[in-house]
C-alpha cells in the first residue's frame, strides 16, 4: 500500500536520514505501506516555478517532512512555503514531521478550522477583531 510523502530536505544525508527514518516507522507498522517519497530541496520551494507543483505534491501527501541536517531555525522562504501549504489545507489536518540533526525529531499536526476562514472574511469586510487561530497538538520524538 503507498504512503506518499513529500520531504523537503536542505541536503542528500537529511533527504536519506528521513527516508530512513519514514521506511522504519512503516516497517513497524507491518500493514505493507510503501513509501513513495517526493524529494524537494529547501531552495526549490522559494522559486516560484516549482513553489506550486510542490504544493500539489503537498496535498496528495500523507505527510510533510523538513529534512535538514543541523538543529536549529529553517529557510524563512521555507516557513512560507509551510504557511501557503496549510491555508490551502484549510480545514483538513496537516502532519508535518521536522527531522533537524541527528537526534531532533518533531511531530506537529495543524489544522486551520475552515470557519476561521469564514470569520476572518466576515472581519475584513468590516473591522478587523481578532485573527484566526490554529489548532495545534504537538509531541517531540527523539531518535534512538
Amino acid at each position: 500500500m503507498p504512503f506518499r510523502a513529500l520531504i523537503a530536505y536542505a541536503d542528500i544525508p537529511a533527504a536519506r536520514r528521513a527516508m530512513s527514518e519514514i521506511r522504519d516507522v512503516l516497517a513497524a507498522t507491518r500493514r505493507g505501506y510503501e513509501l513513495h517519497p517526493m524529494l524537494w530541496r529547501f531552495d526549490q520551494l522559494g522559486a516560484p516555478s516549482w513553489r506550486e507543483v510542490a504544493l500539489r505534491d503537498a496535498a496528495n501527501a500523507a505527510v510533510v517532512v523538513l529534512a535538514g541536517s543541523e538543529p536549529g531555525s529553517l529557510p524563512a522562504s521555507l516557513e512560507r512555503w509551510v504557511s501557503t501549504l496549510l491555508s490551502r489545507k484549510e480545514g483538513r489536518p496537516t502532519t508535518i514531521v521536522a527531522v533537524l540533526g541527528a537526534t531532533d525529531a518533531w511531530t506537529i499536526t495543524i489544522e486551520k478550522p475552515a470557519t476561521a476562514a469564514a470569520a476572518l472574511t466576515q472581519s475584513r469586510a468590516a473591522e478587523p477583531k481578532a485573527l484566526p487561530h490554529v489548532v495545534m497538538e504537538a509531541s517531540a520524538a527523539c531518535a534512538a
